[in-house]
């Protein structure tokens, strides 16, 4: 045999493990590579046994950290920042170191949004003022009010006020009480202090003020009373006649001194009398039995001559004998006894025909006539809708009056309330009278709009039922708490949407109606609904 022997020797490879942590913002050349991702790296090298060496990097990168601030200002605001007052949009860093030891970014977004102002140039008047800001102004200067604008910043309103100068002028006037002096188109007779307006050169009043005064005119008064044959001499001339006659002089001041004569002329007059008498009467002596008118003349107590005239002197004669009766509706009183049938008497009574002057009539019967039998017939129905007319026809006599002033047998009425009567009087052809009455009801209408809008469009304001035919008792409105926000009696009621002067919230609240119809009560309940 022939043996062959290999005799080997492994030698062993080597390994070096490096442990590396970086930043995410940092990097590592390892292999001629620069590395910013965590994970395992290997080169690989020959050792002094000539087999391979491996070098293992092992690499932890650690993330950095940024957070992100908005931030909207205006152009006169400020935002301190890394220590510094910014007032310019744009973008802004800080860096910090986070928990891993790496970078953290803290970036400002800055936004600057500008104010506005607005210039507003005024000219008024001395006497005018400019409201601005909620203070009258009247004196030249800027003034200068702020709102804010669409983005919410300053927006300056400035006031550029310029007040120009009023004029005057004082006219000083004399004038008698009689006088008149025409200021600003007015015919001026009193004392005082008086202004007219124009416009001067800036456009502004001109005030023309005349100071008025006015002397007194003087004044006698002189009463007369004369008879007509009479006359009275004034100022030259004679005088007859009833009136007020003026004589004028000038007094100290200036002015009309005048002297007034009221004269009275007494004219006869007449004075009338109806005398009633019976049998005669005597006058101054005379006898009178029969009718006449009596003149006679007398003096006033002025001492003038007057007439005394009495018309028309009645002289009634009694009568004796004559046959008289007594004729009467549905019963008669004589002598303390009431009839109700024809009755026949033989009796003599007194009848007076004027006072103190009875006559002696025989009363021979009583007649007694039946009232007549009146009715109402109501077309169509008594009862009937709301403003409908109906047709009332009366029956039972020859003439006949309605409480609606009407004298015709049939009236045609509308009915607008939810009950009414009707009477009328009948008299027929024996002159009696008798009445008849009929109620005329409205079929009651209860209409209630259940939506309503109280936004002051004009349409649908107002939450407001229409009643018709009936009589409201009360209406309520309740909220969803059930607190009462509106009631009422009044026969139309209307709810603004209002309760205690303020707009109640839009949603749904329930009414309550008591009301009397046909006689009877009845309640009625729902809901309604507010919408803004």
């Amino acid at each position: 045999d022939s043996f062959l022997y290999l005799i080997l020797t492994v030698n062993d490879t080597t390994r070096k493990d490096s442990f590396r942590t970086i930043c995410k913002n940092q990097f590592v050349v390892f292999n001629g590579v620069s590395l910013n991702n965590s994970g395992v790296y290997r080169d690989t090298f020959v050792n002094a046994a000539g087999c391979d060496s491996f070098l293992m990097l092992h690499l932890v990168v650690n993330d950095t950290t940024r957070k992100d601030s908005f931030r909207t200002i205006c152009k006169n605001q400020f935002v301190l920042f890394n220590g510094v007052s910014l007032n310019t949009s744009g973008v802004y860093r800080d860096t910090f170191v986070n928990s891993k030891g790496c970078d953290s970014f803290l970036y400002l977004i800055l936004t600057v949004n500008d104010t506005t102002r607005k210039d507003s140039f005024r000219t008024i008047c001395k006497n005018q003022f400019v409201v601005f800001n909620g203070v009258s102004l009247n004196n030249s200067g800027v003034y200068r009010d702020t709102f804010v604008n669409s983005k919410g910043c300053d927006s300056f309103l400035y006031l550029i006020l310029t007040v120009n100068d009023t004029t005057r002028k004082d006219s000083f006037r004399t004038i008698c009480k009689n006088q008149f002096v025409v200021f600003n188109g007015i015919s001026m007779n009193t004392s005082g202090v008086f202004r007219d307006t124009f416009v001067n050169s800036k456009g502004c009043d001109s005030f023309l003020y005349l100071i008025l005064t006015v002397n007194d005119t003087t004044r006698k008064d002189s009463f007369r009373t004369i008879c007509k044959n009479q006359f009275v001499v004034f100022n030259g001339v004679s005088l007859n006649n009833s009136g007020v006659y003026r004589d004028t002089l000038v007094n100290a001041a200036g002015c009309d001194s005048f002297i007034y004569l009221h004269l009275t002329v007494i004219t006869p007059y007449t004075v009338s009398r109806d005398t009633n008498i019976c049998y005669s009467y005597t006058h101054r002596g005379i006898l009178y039995n029969s009718n006449s008118t009596i003149l006679d003349t007398i003096k006033s107590i002025q001492g003038c001559d007057s007439v005394y005239k009495m018309i028309n002197l009645s002289i009634f004669k009694p009568t004796k004998g004559q046959n008289d009766s007594i004729v009467a509706c549905e019963k008669a009183m004589y002598q303390g006894s009431i009839f109700y049938r024809d009755t026949s008497f033989s009796a003599n009574i007194s009848k007076t025909i004027f006072p103190f002057c009875d006559s002696i009539i025989k009363l021979t019967k009583i007649k007694i006539h039946a009232l007549p039998i009146v009715k109402i017939y109501a077309l169509p129905d008594t009862f009937i809708k709301y403003g409908e007319k109906i047709t009332l026809r009366a029956s039972g006599g020859q003439s006949y009056l309605w409480n609606y002033n009407s004298s015709n047998q049939n009236i045609i009425e509308s009915i607008i309330t939810d009950k009414t009567y009707f009477e009328v009087k009948a008299t027929d052809n024996n002159l009696c009278e008798n009445i008849a009455g009929q109620w005329i009801y409205i079929n009651p209408e209860v209409e209630i709009i259940e939506v309503f809008s109280p936004n002051a469009d004009g349409r649908n304001d107002n939450f407001a039922p229409n009643f018709k035919g009936i009589t409201v008792l009360s209406f309520k409105i309740y909220n969803r708490w059930g607190q009462i926000i509106y009631q009422t009696a009044n026969q139309n009621p209307s709810w603004d949407g209002r309760f205690k002067g303020e707009i109640q919230p839009q949603g749904t609240y329930v009414y309550m109606l008591e009301y009397i119809a046909k006689g009877q009560k009845f309640s009625k309940t729902g809901a309604i609904t507010l919408i803004h």
